[in-house]
């Protein structure tokens, strides 16, 4: 029994040290896996002054030394491969063909594709997510064109062809950037069959983030450096490569708040919070204080909503089961800026819902006033 404590211990100070210490050096990018799709985009770019190899040539070493034992590239739960493999392994191999290196790394991807994709696709393609119908014809054009031959069965051609219809749809039914989506369209720009779109230099730099990114997308940004020559994104994706040099992310900048409040999560969730606590209360301290200077402020940045709206929730939640102080008001009020969003006053959805944003405001100030009237009566 002293021993298997003496083992947990030892494990504790380990992951102590891998996990809080990082967050002390500010280092919390290192906690969010890299995306393969997004680091072949940046692959994808040829230096500026020769233009026969890449301008970050570590991304492409990264794919290299990063494909999985089946072949792929990408996202995998329980070692299996998501979805998102798919348009990663594309990508890779894509990029790896560009540059004429990772002749084996290219052999074992093609198996995998061939070997998987109707397996992946064959339960799902009724209700494959927005971001993949976008994506994954994009990157089959893209592999195709750099000369990989996808020996696809008639089977698995009909499903993507019912994926490619789908995309279709998407891009004639949505604005390039529609308030009523996020991402926008634009944020997946490198997928975008230009000749059917009219996106210019323009209408990218209009779009572009005060930091240069194209709403934070690593491989849109990657997309619009290549048509725009823009020096402000060739700014951000040389910041990004500086601070993720190992696999870059799939949004950038990352949320620091947001992984610690996931931290703390998540050693709650494992039942590990008793090892934990100085750490754990040392990180809701710093959050908490910020959301208190920053509780008058009002975000403008409305394309964030959803990731704030989980945020808050988890801060919210966390703050109050360690005690601390904390109204729901700001929550309230991300949850009406949404509906006001959305529902915007006098529009036909509002009519066809019967509500209107101002209405549900005095809803939830209702909820709100009925919960503390339950609280008020239960600490007597």
């Amino acid at each position: 029994m002293g021993s298997s404590l003496a083992s947990i211990h030892v494990l504790v100070t380990k992951l102590k040290e891998e996990m809080f210490l990082k967050t002390k050096n500010h280092h919390l990018q290192s906690f969010v896996s890299p995306s393969a799709y997004d680091t072949a985009w940046l692959a994808m770019i040829p230096h500026e002054m020769e233009h026969n190899r890449p301008l970050f040539k570590g991304c492409l070493e990264w794919l290299l030394n990063n494909q999985k034992e089946n072949g792929s590239w990408g996202e995998s739960v329980n070692g299996l491969p998501t979805i998102d493999a798919l348009p990663a392994t594309l990508a890779s191999m894509a990029v790896l063909r560009k540059w004429g290196t990772g002749a084996e790394n290219i052999e074992k991807g093609l198996k995998f594709i061939l070997a998987n994709t109707e397996d992946m696709l064959q339960d799902d393609h009724h209700h494959l997510p927005r971001w993949f119908c976008i994506v994954f014809p994009a990157t089959i054009q893209l592999a195709e064109s750099f000369g990989l031959d996808l020996k696809f069965s008639d089977h698995i051609k009909s499903v993507i062809s019912k994926i490619s219809h789908g995309r279709q749809q998407i891009f004639s039914m949505e604005e390039i950037v529609d308030k009523l989506q996020y991402p926008p369209l634009l944020a997946y720009l490198e997928t975008f069959p230009f000749a059917e779109h009219d996106i210019n230099q323009e209408t990218i730099n209009k779009h572009l983030s005060e930091d240069g990114s194209l709403f934070q997308s690593p491989s849109a940004t990657a997309q619009a450096y290549i048509s725009t020559g823009n020096h402000k994104c060739l700014g951000y994706l040389t910041s990004l490569v500086q601070k993720c040099p190992n696999g870059v992310p799939p949004k950038y900048p990352i949320d620091e708040e947001l992984i610690e409040l996931s931290m703390v999560d998540q050693v709650q969730k494992l039942g590990l919070s008793e090892y934990f606590t100085e750490e754990i209360e040392s990180i809701l301290r710093n959050v908490y204080r910020s959301y208190m200077d920053q509780e008058s402020l009002q975000d403008d940045n409305m394309n964030f909503l959803a990731e704030k709206l989980y945020k808050d929730s988890l801060a919210f939640r966390l703050f109050r089961m360690h005690g601390f102080n904390i109204s729901p008001s700001a929550l309230l009020l991300v949850l009406i800026r949404v509906i006001q969003r959305f529902l915007p006053q006098g529009s036909d959805d509002n009519r066809r819902f019967g509500i209107s944003s101002g209405r549900l405001f005095f809803l939830l100030m209702g909820y709100k006033a009925m919960v503390a009237r339950s609280l008020r009566r239960r600490r007597r």
